[in-house]
């Protein structure tokens, strides 16, 4: 194994890049801005390089090379990229995160020639650390052949599996630029009661994985007279450093890893990257770890707590498709949904507005369009939640399971809704 011992720019960085190669970027808040920025400034030296990634918050210009020079893949289909997914300039992925690793891994059906992350400064051993982003970049950094670190003073040094001796490095450049931020998502009355209705859901003790968007904010606003609550989540965000520091999430009686918040991407404010920086109540984890069902069934009272885009009126559930077209992913979502069947205690909520594009459509569908995804098969749903009410559907029939998600539909496509069931 080369050690790192080389500090380059950026431009030479990328230079190192062999035309052809497999190309990870960390994802999220991880993403190194400037290696990205190298990379779209020096694309016409490429002519087929192949680009994966995930969650990506940072701007568009990395698609000016798509198809003439780059190839450009992402399991994660965010607002950025869905235009040039129906496009066909990035194609969609869909895979579960858990799984990210094998597939590009060594012996996987995309490995990685090249890693592009960021890290902390090396400490007095040596040791680099991920930061906020170590889900999916933890188990791939010590197999890709090519590891170029952009170091960045800003990135908080994260406790947990974050660590990463400078030896595996082969180039690094250096950086001083903020952190990629992640903007907590506003939301309204219609969130606002969505959460009402679900927090009784929650009981104490629970120990809760939640994702991003408006439902999820307003949920966590609304556990503020909850009890002992734990996380082992694949991401946080400023949120839940906001119930910690409120000491309704204690992680005190978590079945495992008690007293830590488990998660593997940090996402959110300066704020919160100061707060996560050594704090040993912070413990990243890979995705082999958090998003694992051989871990999750052995966390008692576990909630998983997740949105949709549909769902239909036997309870399958769409995460990835509008009209036959991609804007979302599977993500966690599965594997968490898996997990909390396993697990003792342990349940799933989907929450959602009732209604799409200003009221106009319905979230309950009679049945998912065609070419829709089946995100999660219905045999896994437990509860689904809108500003209506609760539908409780574990162990009901298709019957009982249609009448409960029509309770709680938008009342303007209730009566549609029945008379698709007549007509069915």
């Amino acid at each position: 194994m080369a050690k790192a011992k080389r500090l380059i720019s950026a431009r030479e960085a990328i230079l190192k890049i062999k035309d052809g190669s497999r190309v990870l970027i960390a994802p999220g808040c991880g993403e190194p801005s400037l290696l990205v920025e190298a990379l779209i400034e020096n694309r016409h030296r490429f002519k087929n390089l192949k680009i994966f990634f995930g969650f990506r918050l940072g701007d568009s210009r990395l698609l000016a090379g798509a198809r003439d020079n780059f190839q450009i893949s992402t399991w994660h289909a965010t607002p950025l990229l869905q235009p040039a997914i129906q496009q066909k300039k990035v194609d969609y992925l869909p895979l579960r995160l858990s799984e990210v690793p094998q597939v590009f891994g060594p012996s996987g059906i995309w490995p990685v020639d090249v890693i592009l992350l960021s890290a902390s400064p090396p400490d007095l051993h040596g040791f680099l650390s991920l930061g906020v982003s170590t889900g999916i970049t933890f188990p791939l950094v010590f197999h890709a052949p090519l590891v170029i670190a952009e170091i960045n003073e800003n990135m908080p040094r994260t406790l947990g599996q974050s660590f990463v001796p400078e030896s595996r490095i082969n180039f690094l450049i250096e950086s001083d630029r903020p952190l990629v931020n992640y903007r907590k998502a506003s939301f309204g009355a219609t969130e606002a009661e969505i959460a009402r209705n679900l927090s009784p859901l929650i009981p104490d003790g629970s120990t809760l994985q939640i994702g991003i968007g408006s439902v999820p904010e307003a949920t966590l606003e609304s556990l503020s007279r909850k009890n002992d609550l734990g996380i082992h989540s694949g991401m946080i965000t400023d949120g839940i450093m906001e119930l910690i520091e409120e000491g309704v999430i204690t992680n005190r009686v978590k079945s495992i890893n008690p007293g830590k918040v488990v998660t593997g991407e940090i996402m959110g404010s300066i704020a919160l990257y100061e707060y996560c920086n050594q704090n040993p109540g912070i413990e990243m984890q890979p995705v082999t770890y958090t998003h694992s069902w051989r871990v999750l069934k052995n966390v008692k009272r576990f909630v998983a707590v997740n949105s949709a885009l549909e769902i239909d009126l036997s309870g399958q559930i769409n995460t990835e498709t509008l009209k036959g077209q991609v804007v979302g992913a599977v993500g966690g979502l599965l594997d968490f949904v898996i997990g909390s069947n396993l697990a003792p205690e342990g349940t799933n909520i989907f929450a959602l507005p009732s209604t799409a594009e200003g009221g106009k459509t319905s979230r309950i569908v009679a049945s998912l369009s065609r070419g829709s995804a089946v995100s999660v098969p219905r045999s896994l749903v437990h509860y689904v939640v809108t500003e209506y009410g609760v539908a409780n559907l574990k162990g009901k029939g298709l019957d009982e399971r249609a009448q409960a998600l029509i309770e709680i539909a938008h009342p303007g496509f209730r009566d549609e809704l029945k008379k698709s069931l007549e007509t069915s």
